[in-house]
Parts: C-alpha cells; sequence; structure tokens
C-alpha cells in the first residue's frame, strides 16, 4: 500500500474528492474486460490511430461498465432523441464529415449533455454515436467511389478517414466488400 498514495496523485484523483457514485472498490482485482479495452487503447494509441469520437465514446463504454459491474445505482430508462435532435446531428455529420467529430460536439448540437446523447442516440437508432459517423462515412465513400475517378486513398480523405486500410477495414466490416477494383467493376454491373 506505500505506493498508492503516489499512485492517486499521479493521475490527479484522489479517493475522497468528487461524489459518491455508490461504487464499491474494485481496484485490487482483475477485470479481463478492462483489461482488453486498455489494451485496445494502446494498440490504437501506438499505431496512432486514435480517433476523438472512438475515445470519447470508449470512455463512455468504460464508465456504463464500471457502474453495471460494480455499481449499485438502477439504470434509467432512456429517451430517444427526437426527429429534429436527429435531422440536425445527421446534417452536422454530413457537413463536417472531413473534421474530428466529437461526441460534445453532436450533444452540442442536439442541446442536450453527452451522457443523454449516448443513451438517447442509441435508443433512437441502435448505433452509437462513433458508429453512426462511420456508416455516413463509409457510405460518402462508397458513392464517391462508384461515381468519380478517385484512389481509394483520396476518397478516405475526402471522408474524414486518415488512411486507405481503415477505409478498407470499415468497408468490409459494414458491407462485406473491399473498396478495391473488383468492389467498384461489381457495382457498376
Amino acid at each position: 500500500m506505500k505506493g498508492v498514495a503516489a499512485l492517486w496523485a499521479s493521475i490527479g484523483w484522489t479517493p475522497t474528492s468528487g461524489k459518491n457514485l455508490g461504487i464499491r472498490p474494485f481496484t485490487n482485482g482483475e477485470d479481463p474486460f478492462l483489461h482488453g479495452l486498455a489494451a485496445e487503447f494502446f494498440r490504437q494509441y501506438s499505431a496512432d490511430a486514435l480517433e476523438p469520437v472512438y475515445c470519447e465514446d470508449m470512455a463512455h463504454a468504460m464508465g456504463r461498465y464500471i457502474g453495471k459491474r460494480y455499481g449499485t445505482a438502477a439504470e434509467t430508462r432512456s429517451i430517444p432523441l427526437s426527429a429534429w435532435q436527429l435531422r440536425r446531428i445527421t446534417e452536422y455529420v454530413e457537413a463536417h464529415m472531413t473534421d474530428g467529430i466529437r461526441v460534445q460536439d453532436l450533444a452540442d448540437v442536439a442541446a442536450v449533455s453527452t451522457g443523454h446523447l449516448h443513451r438517447a442516440f442509441r435508443a433512437a437508432t441502435g448505433l452509437t454515436p462513433s458508429a453512426f459517423i462511420s456508416v455516413r462515412r463509409i457510405r460518402r465513400a462508397i458513392a464517391i467511389l462508384r461515381n468519380e475517378p478517385v484512389t481509394i486513398a483520396q476518397a478516405a480523405l475526402r471522408v474524414g478517414i486518415r488512411s486507405p486500410s481503415r477505409l478498407a477495414g470499415q468497408m468490409r466490416r459494414l458491407t462485406g466488400y473491399n473498396p478495391s477494383g473488383s468492389y467498384r467493376g461489381r457495382d457498376r454491373q
């Protein structure tokens, strides 16, 4: 227990500060999910592939997991976003696709807190804000690749994805196809 005070100080957090969240101590045991999440963060950080919206979504997921796994508070029912909020978020994502869109930006557009946005967005769409942004980017990239003579790298940059390999991976997960010449040829037949 000698290094505990130094550890708390090194992360700028004291055990007596802040609000009591009703979460029992859990840091002296192993949690495979949290370990895996931290390892994935480190892998993405090492590859210089961390995106702000991904970090925000994963931090939110980690908070929810800790609350559900170790907390005692009851879960509240989520009220979905309204049609006008979804429309404004969609318009914002389309207009700022090449920017580093953050969940806070979307919450500001919808005039809600980030915590409420996560719950209400999933209740309304079945997707996290991060997944929604990815789907919109991939759909736009597909349209660009179908209709314009551009390289995969150019299409990736035009939709705010940093690398062609990242575009290919996301497109494969969403559609089952690669953005290669055969993908383009298949769509034009």
